[in-house]
């Protein structure tokens, strides 16, 4: 994860440099059952996942834009994971009930600031996972876990 996040930050500075505005990304984990596969006709096949768990990190991943971080990881994953993280409190997540309580790695602390937009969290210009985004919320297909 980390090794990602230096690469994305060598990208950007290469992208600054040449006058573009730096990519922006947030990646929700969550340890769950799942179904996967590829859906569709002959003409137009994709790939996708469902399931409660895919809810769930799509989720999680939606509040990185609000909480400014760009990893938030929930319960069921922190603990397994071996990797030191902080707490982010209890959050209510659209479409689940009750709070869940959310955690982010110990170095990804600071807002980012979009100055194409004006918002905390909010740049960028590729596509979108169901647990993996860029700020500008284009869809695509996938969930890490």
């Amino acid at each position: 994860m980390r090794d990602a996040r230096t690469r994305v930050a060598t990208l950007n500075a290469k992208r600054i440099a040449r006058g573009r505005e730096p990519l922006g990304y947030g990646i929700g984990l969550h340890e769950g059952e799942l179904t996967y596969g590829n859906i569709g006709t002959d003409e137009r096949l994709e790939f996708t996942v469902i399931g409660d768990a895919a809810n769930f990190a799509a989720r999680i991943e939606d509040l990185t834009k609000t909480l400014g971080v760009s990893v938030i990881v929930s319960e069921a994953f922190a603990p397994p994971s071996g990797v030191s993280f902080k707490p982010l409190g209890k959050h209510a997540l659209r479409g689940l009930s009750g709070e869940h309580e959310l955690f982010t790695l110990t170095d990804d602390g600071e807002k980012r600031h979009c100055g194409h937009c004006g918002h905390f969290g909010r740049a960028g210009d590729a596509g979108r996972a169901a647990s993996e985004r860029t700020d500008r919320g284009d869809s695509g297909a996938g969930v890490l876990f």
